[in-house]
């Protein structure tokens, strides 16, 4: 039954062409009895998953079949068995990403609009985040070959929009299914089906730590073991387990995805700068970087790194490296108010993270300040989004260094930029800076009055 659905799926125009039944040609003819092309139907039994109904039917037929054969001596049977489970359960995905892409992007508003106040700007800008949140708490954001995020995702949006009242709703839920997704070793990962990994366990972590909940030794010390001997943090930390999990024949090297990555490192030295402990030997790694030579290993510029490096050096009150920083980020600020990126179209993404960074010294870079904020309301459009950035990075994992400029923008494989195909990463990034922003213009108008 499994291997006849789905061949049935992939032969729907052969079948209909030869006039042979097909389970899918049929189902789709019940519900659609007028229309006669078949390349419709076929997009039809996507578009309404109704593809996705009969894999899952499929998936049942194998079940019944795994359980048939467990205690018999057929190996070469069992693994076609599970072999065509997985293929349907990658193809299960692959549907449910394509939907969502496809459901985002009609959604999307293309007019640029500029909102007549800041307040105008934030509240429609809430209003987009909270419209994107899922019934369980979650917000889908970027799509790789691991498949979209949920995890990850809403760890890091939850950080962003943690301290706006107006969403204080959609934050506990938010906390609660980052709660519920916490794997049985005390890790996150990209999602709930991908391996666990130190960049999603930050992001959760840090998520708790701002909604005041306490956290478990046992995260601690399982977060600790992806510290390298130089102090820094790399993302995996298991090679064969990792090459197991990618299953690619054309990956045999994942050298670079296990080494110390300076993006990782500056959230995980955020995280201790906020528990107060286990700061030496992370600092002592990023000491030996000068200012100037920072990079960031997953994400499409340095301004990433300079941003959870500043927000650390703030808690911990290192002012000279905080200063270095601002003077850094000050630095590239161009003159339309966005600041110099490697690929220039993510400029809205880590415009919002300068402009957050200049606000530690905001009396003396208020006019720097003003002009990223105008730049960024320019860049709004009319449903509250700013663009998608698209600004993660899926680096080659047999190397160390890459040159960002050559990544294309895709959804699989790697050397390349991830999509960000429903703009919540550059939105809640955004969004966080400009209630910053808001928040420090009251407050310097209370002081000068």
């Amino acid at each position: 039954i499994a291997f006849q659905i789905n061949d049935d799926i992939i032969d729907m125009q052969k079948d209909w062409a030869n006039g042979q039944f097909n389970i899918a040609n049929y189902r789709m003819r019940k519900l659609h009895p007028t229309v006669e092309d078949v390349s419709l139907l076929k997009k039809y039994l996507y578009i309404n998953n109704d593809a996705k109904t009969l894999y899952l039917e499929a998936i049942s037929a194998l079940d019944k079949a795994i359980d048939v054969v467990k205690d018999l001596n057929v190996t070469n049977w069992k693994n076609n068995l599970f072999l065509t489970r997985r293929k349907i359960l990658n193809t299960i995905s692959e549907i449910d990403n394509y939907i969502k892409t496809l459901t985002a992007k009609v959604r999307h508003s293309n007019e640029l609009y500029e909102f007549e106040s800041l307040e105008k700007s934030i509240e429609e800008a809430i209003k987009y985040i909270s419209d994107r949140q899922n019934s369980d708490g979650s917000w889908c954001e970027y799509i790789n070959q691991g498949g979209i995020s949920d995890v990850w995702s809403t760890a890091f949006i939850g950080n962003k929009i943690f301290d706006i009242a107006e969403l204080k709703f959609e934050f506990q839920k938010a906390i609660k299914f980052v709660e519920n997704s916490m794997n049985d070793d005390f890790l996150w990962g990209y999602n709930k089906t991908w391996i666990n990994d130190c960049d999603s366990t930050n992001f959760a972590l840090l998520s708790l730590l701002l909604a005041n909940k306490k956290i478990k030794q046992e995260c601690i010390d399982s977060l600790n073991k992806f510290q390298r001997e130089d102090g820094g943090f790399s993302t995996y930390n298991d090679q064969k387990f990792l090459l197991e999990s990618l299953n690619d024949i054309n990956i045999n090297d994942v050298g670079g995805w296990c080494q110390s990555h300076q993006c990782v490192t500056a959230v995980t030295l955020y995280i201790k700068s906020y528990l107060k402990r286990d700061l030496e030997d992370i600092l002592n790694y990023i000491k030996k970087i000068e200012i100037k030579n920072i990079t960031s290993y997953w994400w499409s510029s340095p301004i990433y790194v300079y941003y959870y490096l500043s927000h650390s050096y703030n808690i911990i009150d290192c002012n000279t490296v905080l200063d270095k920083i601002i003077e850094e980020i000050s630095s590239l600020q161009l003159e339309d108010g966005s600041f110099k990126t490697n690929c220039m179209d993510d400029r809205v993404f880590y415009t919002a993270m300068a402009l957050e960074i200049l606000m530690f010294d905001y009396d003396k870079h208020v006019s720097k300040v003003n002009k990223a904020v105008s730049f960024l309301m320019k860049n709004q459009y009319k449903d509250g989004s700013w663009t998608n950035s698209n600004a993660l990075l899926i680096p080659d994992p047999s190397k160390d260094v890459w040159h960002v400029k050559n990544f294309p923008i895709s959804s699989i494989g790697v050397g390349v930029r991830a999509q960000e195909f429903d703009r919540l990463f550059t939105t809640s990034t955004v969004l966080k800076s400009l209630n910053g922003y808001n928040k420090q213009r009251t407050i310097s108008s209370k002081v000068k009055q």
